[in-house]
């Protein structure tokens, strides 16, 4: 089980890949700058997309499929609060299994933009 109090580096990794979540196309520069950061905040690829997926992807699905989705930011500060209580078991039974059920549906728009980050 992970801790639930993140550390700088979680923090920092959650912030820069919640953009991902947002109504937006990413072209190579974007990615290129992602891909960047997180190498310098020291972070293995496997560490990065354990947050992608366990942290953020629980947290902002819903912003994948909604209409009106975010697509300018989110509050880091929201977000970081929002991953610990997930962290902390604060989210009911059924929304975790919602969650369990809707990656593979959903995860088509994530993966893709997550394999731009990873290979560079």
């Amino acid at each position: 089980m992970a801790p639930t109090n993140l550390t700088e580096t979680e923090k920092r990794s959650c912030i820069l890949l919640s953009d991902l979540f947002l109504n937006a196309t990413f072209g190579d520069e974007a990615f290129d700058k992602m891909a960047e950061q997180l190498c310098g905040l020291g972070i293995t690829t496997d560490a990065a997309y354990h947050v992608l997926y366990n942290d953020l992807y629980p947290v902002l699905s819903w912003n994948l499929v909604n209409p009106a989705a975010e697509s300018f930011t989110f509050d880091p500060a929201w977000i970081c609060t929002k991953v610990a209580e997930r962290r902390r078991g604060k989210q009911p039974f059924m929304y975790q299994a919602l969650v369990a059920v809707e990656w593979p549906l959903f995860s088509s728009i994530i993966e893709p933009q997550w394999k731009e980050i990873e290979t560079r």
